[in-house]
């Protein structure tokens, strides 16, 4: 996802009328100057980190690996719930499936949990994506992408990012449905292997 910006420049050209002079620049200043974050909003400390104004990576790699893991297992598992339909393959308790990436925010090497688990299939496709997507809504995900696939499965891609910047597909299908989720980069130096604790993160 890449980093939208916006510069300001105050335009350069030539004014003869002082009073027309003095309306263009008032409304060049309120247009260009930054509004006050209401309350809750904007930067500011988030769980465990540092929230910054970037979508892409709210908290710029600051959140503990731990903190970013368990934030991952709680958006499978919130996921798997919702999904209309059950995925065997994933359990907590034994996160074997679950996939360790080197990513970069910045200048920084960091890294991120990643994993893609199959499930069984869904009868109507179409009503479980607008579920999905109405429950990710209300709990503050960003709606990143429907896509249908052709085919008798009629899948549909669902794609969310999380306010911490996980990043989901869920796929549901006639046939096999799917669920990918790719966590938050984290520069904790702390993370090594695959996480496989001998105490997995506990559930909200």
């Amino acid at each position: 996802m890449s980093k939208l910006t916006r510069s300001c420049h105050q335009p350069k050209f030539s004014i003869t009328s002082p009073l027309l002079a003095l309306i263009i620049s008032t409304a060049f200043l309120t247009a260009c100057t930054p509004l006050a974050p209401g309350p809750g909003s904007g930067p500011g400390p988030g769980p465990g980190g540092t929230m910054t104004t970037d979508p892409s990576h709210p908290y710029n790699g600051t959140r503990p690996a731990d903190v970013v893991r368990n934030d991952f297992y709680n958006t499978i598992e919130d996921t798997v719930k919702h999904s209309g339909t059950t995925f065997p393959t994933w359990n907590r308790k034994d996160p074997q499936q679950i996939d360790r990436n080197g990513c970069t925010i910045g200048s920084g090497e960091g890294h991120n949990f990643s994993i893609q688990i199959d499930g069984g299939p869904v009868p109507d496709t179409t009503a479980a994506v607008e579920k999905m997507k109405t429950h990710w809504e209300s709990i503050g995900y960003t709606i990143d992408g429907i896509v249908p696939w052709p085919g008798d499965n009629k899948t549909i891609d669902l794609t969310g990012i999380t306010p911490t910047g996980t990043r989901i597909i869920y796929s549901p299908s006639m046939g096999k449905s799917s669920i990918d989720v790719e966590s938050e980069c984290t520069l904790d130096p702390s993370l090594n292997g695959v996480p496989t604790p001998t105490t997995p993160p506990t559930g909200n």
